[in-house]
């Protein structure tokens, strides 16, 4: 290990001297940064390509200042509740922005916030945004764009028929390929097309099949602040009201580095969908319609296919055991399971909204085309069982000053399950925010497209109260942390009976210069765990400790190019059981010419999968990397990205991982070997 250190930081370092660059100071590399702050709880259940996909999706469509409402502003999850005042105030009182740079004159906005804050703002003048001129709008839209990416591992062997069986052999390319089409104009419309296959799946055409050359395809088209509508939704989209019991499809961090902000969920209403994810989402049509005075009311109409195993009752009935979301359709098995149930929802809210107050109700209904029945055991107790599940929910979000209270409580049929949360964001003063946040899932609260703030990764089964802060001390030091406290009041997965826990967190930030400055984090997990007995089918259980620590400092090497020296620990421990491990990370970040450059060489030791080690990757435009890492080894990649023109980028990335306690072996569906990968990203952006 101690070779592949040395092998490594001598290949970065011995570039430094003869390398003509110039800076990268980029809205690309801002998102990069927010990005990883964002992500910087190591958690593995955390829907991340959502979170990724959601925060984008405003890089792309800067909220407009004029327009956006305390909602909206809200859903950045970057300003505190006195920022969120300051700003609305500043609005009512002097009118409309003229610029951005307004915000400079705000005595809560300063520089550095305003340069993270940039990429996802923008002021445009007014102008009819009606039915009439609509098309030539679409056609002298700015920013349209077409990307296609494709993935492969450049050392992969397919599987074929005379060394494995039918089922696990792969009939596509052991590439994987998508591409993404959007046409939009902020508080206007938005047209978009995407469409993606896994690696292994078979390009080809068969509208029997529902197949149409590329696996998956996501299309929607959006109309917003038109005459009857305010906002008209077709194709694939999200929904996001309340607090997310019953309706929470967009950006929800949850726990993590910022310990204000993303706590309370931001009721965004209906939004194009744009992940490449092939579940979580409604496909069919949405509105949103004004009804006077400050009623809105808000409905979806949604029928989507779903992938499943259909087995057939005593009686000859069918079932299906589980939903299946992963979205891979490559052996026959997979195939067989693909798009065979479906699922119809309505679902209705009715909205009122002021400067200082948002309440409302939703009823949602959600029918399956065969019933979905979990296995007979006890662990499933409380699981969904039926073809038809019912959820209304009602929710109020006040706010006084400085001081935010948000809260949403459910009830789903015919289970009877409940669910309620409750908290309350405040800022006591220009440095100091907290919030406090409480939480009770019901065993027995079934919400399929429910996402809000939890420690599992579903709003069921869980019990907490949450306690979250942050300190800035001018603009040089901030201090965040906060408290989780949580039960499960019925088993859950690894853990056979009712049980608890807490979590405590703690991240340090000394800015030196605006590219110079350290961050410090430690986080302290506590739950219970089983243990089995003498190897039996027994259990019994124990508390398990995780302890994560990190240190990064980031640095400037001049003017044009910066870097990054990070480390990570972790180490779990549960009765006689103890796993660690640790990772040293190595970045690099230049400009020469057209080119934009990142590079990575780490080294890693985990002696235990429970021991792995989660790290931030910078990817390609519209794209996320958070990969996890245990064993022993070394992982780098390199990221060019070359603007080739004023309407043709390119990227391009190189990742390899090097294991060096595993045996040069074949192993899975597509037979790589075990202890070395290689994989090439390649992506083409046009702009019209």
């Amino acid at each position: 290990m101690f070779n592949y250190c040395i092998r490594g930081m001598l290949f970065i370092y011995m570039w430094l001297p003869v390398l003509p660059v110039s800076a990268q100071n980029t809205a690309a590399a801002d998102i990069a940064s927010l990005a990883e702050e964002l992500f910087a709880r190591q958690d593995g259940d955390a829907t991340y390509d959502e979170l990724y996909d959601q925060l984008l999706f405003r890089f792309t469509d800067p909220l407009d200042l004029n327009a956006a409402t305390p909602e909206d502003i809200r859903s950045l999850h970057l300003l505190s509740e006195k920022q969120i005042t300051e700003l609305t105030e500043y609005r009512r009182q002097s009118g409309s922005f003229m610029s951005v740079l307004e915000l400079q004159g705000l005595s809560t906005f300063d520089i550095p916030f305003l340069k993270k804050l940039m990429p996802f703002i923008c002021v445009r003048a007014g102008e009819d945004l009606g039915w009439k001129n609509l098309p030539d709008r679409i056609r002298s839209a700015e920013g349209a764009y077409l990307i296609y990416r494709a993935d492969g591992n450049l050392i992969n062997r397919f599987a074929s028929s005379d060394n494995s069986s039918p089922d696990v052999v792969l009939p596509g390319s052991p590439w994987s390929g998508s591409y993404r089409f959007r046409v939009s104009h902020s508080r206007d419309f938005s047209i978009g097309w995407n469409a993606e296959k896994d690696r292994g799946e078979k390009f080809f055409w068969n509208p029997r099949t529902k197949w149409f050359g590329f696996d998956f395809h996501s299309f929607h088209v959006q109309f917003q602040e038109k005459p009857v509508f305010k906002n008209l939704l077709l194709g694939d989209y999200t929904a996001s009201f309340g607090q997310g019991l019953v309706l929470g499809g967009g950006f929800g961090v949850g726990k993590g580095s910022e310990t204000i902000t993303t706590i309370r969920r931001a009721g965004s209403g209906f939004r194009p969908y744009g992940s490449l994810s092939e579940s979580g989402f409604f496909r069919g049509v949405a509105a949103t319609i004004p009804l006077g005075g400050k009623w809105v009311s808000h409905f979806l109409m949604s029928r989507n296919f779903l992938d499943g195993q259909i087995r057939q009752s005593s009686d000859s009935m069918p079932y299906v055991r589980s939903m299946i979301a992963g979205g891979y359709h490559r052996s026959v098995e997979e195939l067989k399971n693909r798009k065979v149930w479906s699922e119809t929802t309505l679902a209705t809210v009715l909205q009122r909204q002021t400067q200082s107050m948002d309440a409302g109700v939703i009823l949602l209904q959600q029918k399956f085309s065969v019933p979905l029945i979990p296995a007979d055991n006890i662990y499933n107790l409380f699981q969904f069982r039926g073809d038809m599940n019912r959820v209304t929910a009602m929710f109020l979000n006040a706010r006084y000053r400085n001081l935010t209270w948000f809260s949403e409580m459910a009830i789903s049929f015919p289970s009877s399950g409940t669910a309620w949360i409750s908290g309350v964001l405040a800022s006591l003063s220009s440095n100091m925010d907290v919030s406090v946040l409480a939480r009770n899932y019901s065993p027995g609260f079934h919400s399929f497209y429910g996402s809000a703030f939890s420690e599992n990764t579903r709003t069921v089964n869980e019990q907490g109260i949450y306690l979250g802060w942050k300190y800035r001390n001018g603009r040089k030091i901030q201090i965040t942390g906060y408290s989780d406290f949580f039960v499960f009041p019925y088993m859950k997965f690894r853990i056979y009976k009712p049980s608890e826990g807490h979590e405590h967190m703690i991240r340090v930030v000394r800015n030196f210069s605006r590219k110079n400055l350290i961050t410090f984090q430690y986080r302290f997990v506590q739950k219970e765990q089983n243990k089995p007995v003498n190897g039996s089918f027994f259990y019994e259980t124990e508390p398990v400790e995780r302890h994560l620590m990190s240190m990064q400092i980031d640095y400037s090497l001049g003017d044009f190019i910066s870097g990054r020296t990070k480390w990570m620990s972790t180490q779990s421990a549960g009765g006689s059981q103890i796993a660690a491990g640790a990772m040293l990370l190595q970045d690099l970040f230049f400009k020469y010419g057209k080119f934009n450059f990142s590079l990575r060489y780490s080294i890693f030791a985990a002696n235990d999968y429970e021991a792995r080690l989660y790290a931030y990757e910078r990817d390609v435009w519209l794209s996320y990397s958070f990969p996890s890492w245990y064993g022993y080894g070394e992982r780098m990649y390199a990221l060019c990205h070359y603007q080739a023109g004023e309407r043709l980028s390119l990227w391009f990335k190189w990742s390899a991982v090097n294991y060096a306690d595993r045996t040069p072996t074949v192993n899975g569906m597509d037979e790589r070997p075990e202890n070395f990968r290689s994989d090439l990203r390649v992506q083409v952006r046009w702009l019209f």
